[in-house]
């Protein structure tokens, strides 16, 4: 006799092995847990539906996973209605890392020291500038570099600031204004 699912295609299991050993849902930040488990299901090649299935094991802990075995994404083996679910359950509670104050707060920080002064210092200042740069535009605290520039200008020593615009001037980097004043380029 012959078998009924012979010529049917197998619907073979994919298992999702994220980089990250560690990678757990531990009721936090759900955007970035959706985001790094969604890269690892596409690395691997997993289905949806294995997302669904697989994503209780990336829980961390039991209260979690009974709270999303209860969601209708998951029982009906939907990832789109699951992560919509999940978001709505536990998205919001993600806290706002920095704000424009913060930049603020790093540029009064080097002026009570003095300016930037150093290589060392502006290294320093700049690595700090960057992240909270970065993040303030992504989340659109701030909508582009160029109101950052201030910020980023008035952290050096006052003898690096005339040096700096100094060098501005000369290069043609600065735009002068209608009443005389210069105005800072933008950072790029």
């Amino acid at each position: 006799m012959a078998d009924p699912t012979a010529g049917q295609p197998v619907n073979r299991r994919v298992k999702i092995k994220p980089q990250d050993r560690s990678l757990k849902f531990t009721g936090t930040r759900i955007e970035a847990f959706l985001r790094e488990y969604e890269l690892a299901a596409d690395l691997d090649g997993a289905s949806q539906e294995d997302m669904v299935l697989q994503v209780t094991s990336f829980l961390g802990s039991e209260d979690l996973k009974d709270a999303v075995w209860d969601m209708g994404g998951y029982t009906s083996k939907s990832w789109p209605a699951l992560k919509e679910q999940m978001i709505e359950r536990w998205g919001q509670v993600d806290v706002v890392r920095y704000t424009v104050a913060d930049l603020q707060a790093l540029k009064d920080s080097w002026i009570a020291k003095g300016g930037i002064s150093t290589l060392e210092g502006y290294r320093l200042f700049k690595s700090t500038f960057d992240v909270i740069l970065s993040y303030l535009i992504r989340y659109k605290h701030l909508s582009s570099e160029d109101l950052s520039v201030d910020y980023f200008f008035f952290a050096f020593s006052l003898g690096f600031q005339q040096r700096i615009k100094s060098y501005l001037i000369k290069e043609k980097k600065m735009l002068k204004t209608l009443d005389g004043r210069y105005l800072l380029p933008a950072l790029k």
